[in-house]
């Protein structure tokens, strides 16, 4: 099985400090736990607050009432990579005196997780 994730932007990878990724592996399943189910746990720990969430949510296409969001999900797997210099990533440093090349506006890129060394993180 491929681990691919997307990088929607040239700036997406860029590291002011330590910076992490988070791959997370997810299979629909009845027993697993719904959008719906995660966000009323998040308002009891008081995360956030509803409204925080709803919003959030709303702008990934999640709208309040959407369907997708009672689909339940199983976690898997969870890795964590240290996006650092042998990270393979496309930023603006990539570039002669860090500027895209004239007329270039915007990159996006796949990456292939599983060529990388990254931390089993114990889901359990």
């Amino acid at each position: 099985m491929k681990k691919i994730i997307h990088v929607s932007g040239q700036f997406q990878l860029q590291k002011e400090k330590k910076l992490s990724l988070f791959f997370c592996r997810f299979e629909e399943n009845q027993n697993g736990v719904s959008i719906n189910e995660v966000i009323d746990s998040l308002i009891d720990e008081e995360v956030e607050t509803k409204e925080e969430l709803n919003n959030k949510l709303s702008l990934l296409g999640y709208g309040v009432g959407a369907s997708a969001r009672n689909i339940k999900y199983q976690l898997h797997e969870v890795m964590e990579y240290d996006v650092d210099d042998a990270f393979p990533q496309i930023t603006p440093e990539s570039f002669v005196g860090g500027m895209l090349p004239r007329g270039i506006e915007h990159i996006e890129y796949d990456v292939n997780m599983s060529v990388l060394d990254g931390r089993a993180i114990d889901i359990k």
